[in-house]
């Protein structure tokens, strides 16, 4: 479940701004927006633009934010006006916009996808992913949007975000495979370097040795063994987690590895095309054992009795040298829900330092 999005609101709510008499707060969701003061009133329609969107600085709506340094684009992150955090941007509704409408394409809005460090024969080599085999892509909405899929009174799990790339691994019963969230990857192993031939700038015919061919997804299999014995051992059952390591997000986002090395921690299992409830993943001997690398689990228990602010916000402890903590994930303990719009109900809970870094 993932929607990228710009939905034009009505104003429900504007709050007075705390520390500035000239700014004034108004809710948005889970979020909240400073605006100027006056800027909006209650029964308004407004486009609001979530916190890692970017959006094209010739267009009028967007120039205030161009600073002349010379970019097309600017990403919107979450900045603290006056002391009070601002989500995103909050601008008037297009011009016969109604309420509920998404006008993420009329503005010119883009997702904003941040930038790995491995690219190159790192990224690996597209090919068919395994027959008769459920795979979709893993996507989470933000908490902060979705808040009310969830009760109170949910027994929920929740974990910690790291931020690495997307993987997902399985064993179709003659030989794993292993992808990113959008793409299945070629095993390198046993591809001969090759020669190609091609004419330079200056018109010359020159040839070149590519490979050996490699793949940072392959190469987490490699230095995690456990990864495949798991596989192997639920056939067609794909395991999904996070690769991690400096070579994925930069050091920043190391945590505790060295460079060359990836770790791979998993968050679900799909079995059958259903979703194994994280509890019987984390519990059931038919799921944990062998599994000996999972998210770390921060709180079990009911929604209504945890800080998801406050756990997101966290300085990250529980990786050698990391500081900087990306977020959380809710998950049901238990029973999975599934709702008519937007899927199996699980969500992620992004801090305001990790959505605040440029």
């Amino acid at each position: 479940m993932s929607t990228h999005e710009v939905k034009v609101i009505r104003v429900e709510e504007v709050r007075v701004h705390p520390n500035a008499d000239a700014l004034e707060i108004i809710p948005v969701w889970g979020y909240q927006a400073v605006v100027r003061k006056g800027q909006f009133q209650v029964g308004d329609l407004a486009a609001f633009i979530e916190p890692d969107n970017t959006v094209k600085l010739s267009r009028p709506e967007f120039q205030h934010l161009d600073k002349g340094k010379g970019r097309e684009r600017h990403r919107l992150t979450v900045v603290r006006l006056r002391g009070e955090p601002s989500y995103g941007l909050l601008i008037k509704a297009p011009e016969g916009a109604v309420e509920g409408d998404d006008v993420m394409e009329q503005l010119e809005v883009e997702h904003y996808d941040p930038p790995t460090f491995f690219g190159g024969t790192k990224a690996g080599v597209a090919t068919q992913g395994p027959e008769f085999v459920e795979a979709p892509v893993y996507k989470l909405e933000n908490f902060r949007k979705y808040h009310r899929l969830f009760n109170p009174e949910d027994e929920v799990n929740v974990s910690v975000k790291i931020h690495g790339t997307n993987a997902r691994f399985v064993f179709d019963g003659e030989k794993m495979h292993a992808g990113s969230h959008k793409t299945w990857k070629r095993n390198p192993n046993g591809v001969e370097p090759r020669e190609i031939t091609y004419t330079n700038k200056e018109g010359e015919e020159v040839t070149k040795v590519i490979g050996p061919e490699s793949c940072l997804w392959w190469e987490a299999i490699r230095q995690n063994p456990w990864i495949e014995d798991w596989c192997r051992a639920h056939p067609k059952a794909v395991l999904y987690g996070e690769v991690y390591g400096p070579n994925v997000q930069g050091g920043q986002f190391a945590y505790g590895k060295k460079n060359g090395e990836y770790g791979f921690a998993a968050f679900d299992v799909m079995e059958n095309g259903r979703w194994i409830s994280n509890g019987e993943m984390l519990d059931n001997p038919a799921y944990s054992e062998g599994m000996k690398e999972v998210v770390p689990v921060l709180f079990r228990g009911k929604l209504s009795e945890v800080n998801l602010s406050e756990l997101a916000e966290a300085k990250e402890t529980l990786f050698p040298g990391q500081t900087i903590r990306e977020g959380v994930v809710v998950k049901l303990n238990q029973a999975e829900r599934f709702d008519s719009k937007h899927g199996r109900v699980a969500l992620k809970y992004v801090s305001d330092v990790y959505l605040s870094m440029k």
